[in-house]
């Protein structure tokens, strides 16, 4: 009640992009900055870029304007991938928002300048690609270094998913193969699979699919007798 009268607040719709990329090693970063003097709360904590929705946006513009403004990169909003939208007020993200996270993975992110040029005044106080392996030695906020663990595994997906589409693009053919941890992803015209095919040889196939030149399945493990049958 303000002055006689009832207001109703609606909670916040906020957003957080979860940005990865790899170096020539495969060694995955994930795009972070340091909360400076200007933020509201958890200053000094990292985070992924995040931020409250505007007027007139879609939570994936808003996702974009969020790692343009913090970190000066400019991504497709057809790019990313909508992952989860969280309404849980109890969920430890200490705010009542309701957060909508969205996985992006860019090719060459190392190479990008990061800038904060276009934030808010001391809102950011650092920008850094941070190696995944290294996210526990830093200082979070909210629950982005749980999140950040969850969405590496989007993120293997999605890579292993993309390697796939092009083995279909270039018309080849390839196997996919699961060794009871991850998927690999073999092409007959790839130089690796002639070296590789030695190990192939030692899986015992958990899970093998062949496609053709246009995608169409032609050859599925699930068929196969239990247990997985060898090479």
């Amino acid at each position: 009640m303000v002055d006689g009268e009832e207001y109703w607040f609606s909670r916040s719709v906020a957003v957080v992009c979860f940005v990865f990329t790899e170096d020539e090693n495969n060694k995955v970063y994930i795009l972070a900055n340091k909360r400076g003097k200007g933020c509201p709360d958890f200053v000094g904590k990292w985070n992924a870029p995040c931020g409250f929705l505007d007027f007139n946006e879609t939570a994936a513009e808003g996702a974009v304007r969020e790692v343009y403004e913090e970190c000066g990169i400019h991504i497709n909003p057809a790019d990313l991938i909508e992952l989860k939208a969280d309404s849980d007020p109890r969920s430890g993200s200490g705010n009542q928002s309701i957060n909508i996270r969205f996985c992006c993975f860019i090719k060459n992110g190392l190479k990008l300048e990061l800038s904060a040029d276009h934030s808010e005044k001391d809102e950011v106080e650092e920008i850094k690609w941070i190696p995944v392996s290294d996210i526990g030695n830093y200082d979070w906020a909210f629950t982005h270094k749980r999140r950040i663990e969850e969405m590496l595994d989007a993120y293997k997906r999605e890579t292993f998913l993309n390697k796939l589409r092009e083995c279909i693009d270039n018309k080849s053919v390839g196997v996919v193969v699961n060794d009871g941890k991850n998927y690999k992803l073999y092409k007959t015209t790839d130089e690796k699979y002639l070296s590789e095919i030695t190990d192939l040889i030692k899986l015992a196939i958990v899970d093998c699919k062949l496609y053709n030149y246009d995608g169409h399945k032609i050859f599925d493990s699930d068929n196969l007798p239990k247990p997985p049958r060898k090479f």
